[in-house]
């Protein structure tokens, strides 16, 4: 996210509202910006892009306060059903004996 924040992600989190990201799969194209102090837009960037890219996406899901186990349930079932989830190239496994 390039240190941008996210305001509505802040707000459920002040105010008890809790919050998952879970995977959703894949981009296959990404847009970004560049900086250009020449830009039209007077902001310093401009926009590059497609770019193809593999990078992961994610949805939230968000509950209503104490609403915990309700959003755990509704996560686990996403990520059950989607299999977006893909663990790391380099990740072997687990130690013999750790598990």
């Amino acid at each position: 996210m390039n240190g941008r924040v996210q305001p509505h992600w802040v707000i459920f989190g002040q105010n008890g509202f809790p919050a998952i990201s879970v995977p959703a799969g894949f981009t296959t194209q990404i847009y970004d910006r560049v900086p250009d102090a020449a830009s039209a837009d007077g902001t310093g960037t401009r926009l590059v892009g497609p770019v193809a890219a593999r990078l992961p996406v994610g949805v939230d899901f968000a509950a209503r306060p104490f609403g915990e186990p309700t959003l755990l349930r509704i996560a686990a079932a996403y990520e059950r059903i989607t299999k977006h989830r893909e663990r790391p190239a380099e990740f072997t496994g687990l130690p013999a004996g750790t598990r």
